[in-house]
């Protein structure tokens, strides 16, 4: 009633009206405006933890896909071989590999070979740096990275310090290597013999209570039929330290007995190319 017979009253009544319309409107539109930006950082939200997701399962197929082809290389490539050799000239051998041996190339050897030098001389290499200069007959087996069997024949050895420790074993001795150049001689029905160049070997007598024994340089010994040490003198110009550039030539010893026999006996010789 009063609305109808106070234009005042109405004009305010309308007024107010329409700041309650505007308000309505405005306050409807940020709610719009707030729910979309919610919506819009829900949506950033997901999509930067799928795209992280995605990185990390990309890394992680990565570094499988390199363990993998490390893996094969490391299987395709076999562990080096403990021995290589080459021969001198007129040399004539055979070698023998273990029955479980891998496929070896013609101048390699494995922990098991064994080589029987019939003629001429052989420079063994082996993966520890020792070199070694064979003499026929001799016959050979390699029983590990760092030590060699040798039932006969002669060796002239050079060990460097990292292969100290470096053993040769022949059917009456062993030669233990302390840093040195040596060379070791046996075969069947002879006195073994150890002649140290340079440095220090502990030789030791199997199947004896003979007390092992420590030679230096230019000291030999032989090992005598009562299984005791006896000194004798060191013969550097007895043995090869490289492979001849030719073929040697022999020396022949004649030794009669007391039957009147005779016991004819040959070496080769230290030739200077």
């Amino acid at each position: 009633c009063l609305l109808k017979n106070d234009p005042d009253i109405f004009e305010t009544y309308c007024q107010y009206a329409e700041l309650d319309s505007s308000l309505s409107h405005l306050g409807s539109g940020m709610v719009a405006a707030s729910n979309t930006n919610d919506i819009s950082t829900l949506a950033s939200g997901h999509q930067n933890r799928r795209t992280r997701r995605i990185t990390f399962l990309t890394s992680i197929a990565a570094i499988v896909a390199v363990i993998l082809t490390l893996s094969v290389i490391w299987l395709k490539t076999p562990p080096a071989l403990p021995a290589t050799f080459t021969t001198g000239p007129d040399t004539s051998f055979t070698i023998t590999h273990p029955k479980n041996s891998r496929r070896v190339p013609p101048s390699s050897l494995e922990i098991g070979s064994s080589i029987h030098l019939i003629r001429g001389t052989l420079e063994l290499s082996l993966e520890t740096g020792v070199r070694a200069i064979l003499e026929a007959p001799a016959q050979l087996t390699i029983l590990d990275e760092n030590k060699l069997d040798m039932s006969e024949g002669i060796i002239w050895c050079a060990v460097p310090e990292k292969a100290s420790g470096f053993k040769v074993l022949t059917p009456s001795l062993k030669v233990t290597d302390l840093g040195t150049e040596f060379a070791v001689e046996t075969h069947p029905g002879e006195e073994d013999e150890v002649h140290v160049f340079k440095g220090t070997v502990k030789v030791t007598p199997l199947n004896s209570k003979t007390a092992p024994l420590t030679l230096t340089t230019n000291e030999a010994i032989a090992l005598l039929p009562d299984r005791s040490f006896g000194r004798i003198k060191t013969k550097p110009s007895s043995f090869l330290t490289s492979l001849p550039s030719h073929p040697a030539h022999f020396h022949w010893r004649f030794d009669e007995s007391d039957a009147g026999s005779q016991s004819v006996t040959g070496r080769m010789l230290n030739q200077k190319s």
